[in-house]
């Protein structure tokens, strides 16, 4: 079974934010795929699944993403090849995706809490860029803001490229799906 991880906030304040990239993605992923969510008190998380694929939001705040992750993989038994875990990245202009197989928190609090939980940063991660806050602007009022209009006008073409990029990941090598997931969007 692989696991997939949607990183968000919680509540509806946080729904049409940057940082609920994740969240808005797995959404996506399970509407395609006709997976439904269900609110599993015991990880702290809500979960929805087929196809040998389990995909969680955690119902956590972002910065304490690591212990639903962890409650879930070792439930499950599951290894970190297994794990894919989709974020929000301030470093990445405004609808470029990353794929990596692992790698650093980059100063993301959801990921640095997961590295935590796991004692490790060997899993895949998705990473979507949401571009950088406006001169004087704070990192979190930035992520924390709703999408502007120019952004919301290709929200669902973004999301519906990650889904593909998460769709490559399941059907292939890690390596496999980097190379065609990384390609650098056309201006």
């Amino acid at each position: 079974m692989k696991l997939i991880v949607g990183l968000g906030n919680p509540g509806i304040a946080y729904k049409y934010t940057r940082h609920n990239m994740g969240f808005l993605i797995a959404d996506a992923f399970c509407k395609k795929n006709n997976f439904f969510f269900t609110k599993k008190a015991k990880f702290k998380a809500s979960e929805a699944s087929g196809n040998n694929t389990l995909v969680i939001k955690p119902e956590t705040y972002m910065n304490l993403s690591g212990g639903p992750v962890q409650s879930v993989m070792y439930f499950y038994k599951l290894s970190l090849d297994k794990l894919l875990v989709i974020s929000d990245d301030v470093a990445l202009p405004f609808g470029e995706l990353r794929l990596r197989a692992a790698g650093s928190a980059g100063g993301h609090n959801g990921l640095k809490s997961i590295e935590y939980s796991l004692q490790s940063q060997s899993w895949a991660r998705l990473r979507i860029g949401v571009g950088t806050p406006k001169a004087g602007q704070t990192l979190e009022d930035y992520v924390l803001e709703s999408f502007s209009i120019t952004e919301r006008e290709s929200l669902s073409q973004l999301i519906d490229k990650a889904v593909d990029a998460i769709e490559s990941w399941c059907a292939l090598s890690v390596s496999k799906a980097m190379t065609i997931v990384n390609k650098p969007s056309k201006e």
